[in-house]
This record gives C-alpha cells, sequence and structure tokens, in this order.
C-alpha cells in the first residue's frame, strides 16, 4: 500500500481459518465479532489495526465511483449466492431493502428472479427482477414451477411468512435475517425436505468479486433509492451512517 491508494476497508475482518469461516460462515468468525470501531466510522479518518489493514482491506480500482464502492460489502454478500446455489433456475427474493436490491442485480443469467413483498420496488424490473408480487399465491404461477431458491432479504414477519407458504421438497432458503428473526423457519423448511443457510457476512475472496462486478454494475447502483433524513447534531448522524436497510444521506439542519 501506498499513500493514495483507494481502499476498501472492513471494520472486523473475518480470520479465514476458524471452523467458522471454514464454514461460511464468516460472520460468526471470533474476530468477526470484535468490534474496533464504533458508530459512523465510515464517515472520519481512522488508523487499521495491524490485522485489519492486512486481512480486512482491498485496493479499489482507481477509476470506480465512491458512491458504487462503498456498496462493495454488501454487494459481495450477495454474490456469495451464485456460488452457494449455483444451479437454482426460480428464484424468489423475499423482502426489501438493500439485499433485495442488489440480489436482482446480481443473480444473473437464465435464471427467473421474482421479488415479493407487501411494499415491493417499483423500479424492480429496472434491477433485474421478471416479475414483482404482492402474495406468494401470485409468485409461484409468475414462477411456473416451486420455487428452486428463496432468498430472505429481512426479518419482517411478514417477509418469513412468505417465506415459509413456498417452501416445497428441495426448496433451498438462503437467509440474510439474524436467525432469531427467522423464528421456527429453519426446522419447517427441513420438515419438507429443503434446505436452510444463513447467508451473513463475507471473506475476501467475497470481496474480490464483488469488486470485479462493481465497474459493470455501477451505472445501475448509482440510481438506488436514497432516503433523505435531517438531524440537527452530527453526534446524532454517526450512528446512521453504519445503517445498511437502505442507503441513507444525512443533512445536518
Amino acid at each position: 500500500m501506498v499513500p493514495g491508494m483507494r481502499l476498501f476497508s472492513h471494520p472486523s475482518p473475518s480470520c479465514g481459518i476458524c471452523p467458522a469461516c471454514r464454514s461460511d460462515a464468516h460472520a460468526f468468525c471470533p474476530d468477526s465479532l470484535r468490534r474496533p470501531s464504533g458508530p459512523g466510522w465510515f464517515s472520519r479518518q481512522r488508523v487499521l489495526h495491524a490485522w485489519s489493514a492486512r486481512r480486512g482491506s482491498l485496493v479499489l480500482p482507481s477509476d470506480l465511483d465512491a458512491g458504487a464502492a462503498s456498496l462493495l460489502e454488501p454487494l459481495s454478500v450477495v454474490l456469495r449466492l451464485e456460488r452457494l446455489f449455483p444451479r437454482r433456475d426460480r428464484v424468489v427474493v423475499v423482502g426489501g431493502g438493500l439485499p433485495a436490491i442488489l440480489a436482482g442485480m446480481a443473480l444473473e443469467g437464465p435464471r427467473r428472479r421474482i421479488l415479493l413483498g407487501q411494499d415491493p420496488d417499483s423500479r424492480a424490473s429496472e434491477r433485474g427482477f421478471h416479475a414483482v408480487c404482492r402474495d406468494s399465491s401470485t409468485a409461484r404461477l409468475a414462477l411456473d414451477g416451486p420455487a428452486d431458491l428463496v432468498v430472505l432479504a429481512d426479518g419482517d414477519p411478514a417477509s418469513v411468512r412468505f417465506a415459509a407458504e413456498l417452501l416445497a421438497p428441495g426448496t433451498a432458503v438462503a437467509s440474510f435475517a439474524a436467525p432469531e428473526e427467522a423464528a421456527d423457519l429453519p426446522a419447517r423448511i427441513h420438515a419438507v425436505g429443503g434446505s436452510w443457510r444463513s447467508v451473513v457476512g463475507s471473506g475476501p475472496d467475497d470481496w474480490n468479486l464483488a469488486s470485479r462486478r462493481l465497474p459493470a454494475l455501477a451505472d445501475r447502483l448509482a440510481n438506488l433509492p436514497v432516503h433523505r433524513m435531517e438531524l440537527e447534531r452530527a453526534q446524532e448522524a454517526a450512528g446512521f451512517l453504519d445503517a445498511d436497510p437502505a442507503l441513507l444521506r444525512v443533512e445536518l439542519s
């Protein structure tokens, strides 16, 4: 590394060698659970710990837009779906927020992608989805068959219920939700002969893949929805700068 390089820096990178990392569950690595940075770490200069600089940094392409580069980590988590579930033709993304939007963009190829939610993104067709549905019955019709892969993008109770309604023998469910938010869904999945995978966290291989895919997605990423928020004090803003369910633009009034 030399002065002037543009870097992606993960606040708490995984070790890569523990049982959690070897089972592709980077978020549960003991090192990932360490929090060396306080709220708002994106917004200020910081000194990297040696272990973070070695394992948690990636040099970014010099021509990559800064806004697109800020999405490298969430995109890297979504891209794990391609690696973990390579041959799934009928995909339903349940829920909303940034993971759902990125899933439509990232899961390229001939597979059919449906966005299902109570308030789905109105521009979903521009983000790679073939259909947008508000109930599981409509989603099943749009798929023309049982779902091969259900992506649970959030832990909202309605999203968990939709995912349960789509279960069929052989259905794989990938969850971005916290385990406690999924309630009894894993048990119900196994009861019908499906499979469950918690897809949280990412590692260096995922970051490298995301950095290669970002330039091709940069134009579409620039049009993601942004929620504007006005706050009176900078201290209030710090906590929001780490939020990732939706993109936030914080303005001090």
